[in-house]
């Protein structure tokens, strides 16, 4: 009997380390390698490319965590940090922000790593904004929100467009913060699924050791094309083995 029962347990775990894993299917499935699912320039402008695998690739995109909700693992941390995009995704980011704070997470400064990208028309709400920045301190102004959080210090890093492109990426918003010489701390960083990943792993490429950093986000990224969810992860492999390396 005893036999039977512990079949019945580790059958199961042998399958599962037999199993090959999700990232390794998907290269499989596309028949390309993971680096080879990275596209240049803006998401926006994307060849779609592998839509018709659309089924069984999110499956495996679920299971690396790429949709699900991420929560901070503390209850304090020195910075909250707001990564920049688009208006509607600086609204969910900050959301996601707000809820945190009234889940019990607190911190003592709020930055915003964003910059000089021009805003798109449907962004454009106030025809006086004209960047992502300043687009994210009008977003900030008109949430609602506790007192105590609105009174933190506001730390605003407006970036300049990287060389040959009209935008900042993350990595250039990161490195305009480190010249502002920020003191070392606990970091939770708000970005939003399907990009929790790929930020998680160019901030911690990117800031110094001194620095603890975790991501968080709002659940989402399912209805994304395909080309955009490979193209993250691709960038989120590539900061990944940069921090491995070193």
């Amino acid at each position: 009997m005893f036999r039977w029962l512990l079949l019945l347990v580790t059958l199961p775990l042998f399958a599962a380390l037999k199993e090959e894993p999700p990232l390794q299917k998907l290269e499989a499935l596309t028949g390309t390698p993971c680096i080879e699912w990275f596209q240049p320039g803006d998401r926006w402008t994307f060849k779609d490319r592998f839509e018709g695998e659309r089924e069984t690739i999110l499956p495996l995109m679920k299971n690396l965590g790429m949709f699900a909700a991420k929560h901070g693992k503390r209850d304090h941390y020195d910075y909250g940090v707001v990564l920049g995009s688009l208006r509607s995704t600086v609204e969910k980011r900050i959301g996601h922000l707000i809820d945190e704070w009234n889940r019990g997470v607190r911190f003592d400064t709020v930055v915003f790593l964003t910059g000089q990208r021009p805003l798109q028309p449907k962004e454009i709400l106030d025809v006086s904004l004209q960047t992502e920045t300043e687009m994210m301190v009008d977003v900030w102004g008109y949430m609602e929100m506790p007192e105590e959080l609105r009174a933190l210090p506001l730390v605003v890093v407006d970036a300049p467009p990287l060389t040959g492109r009209d935008r900042p990426t993350t990595a250039c918003t990161v490195d305009s913060w480190l010249a502002m010489t920020p003191e070392e701390g606990t970091l939770l960083a708000f970005s939003s699924q399907p990009y929790v990943g790929y930020q998680q792993a160019v901030l911690r490429a990117l800031l110094p050791e001194t620095f603890e950093v975790e991501t968080v986000g709002a659940a989402g990224g399912e209805s994304l094309p395909i080309s955009i969810l490979l193209d993250t992860l691709s960038k989120q492999m590539t900061w990944e083995e940069k921090t491995l390396k070193e």
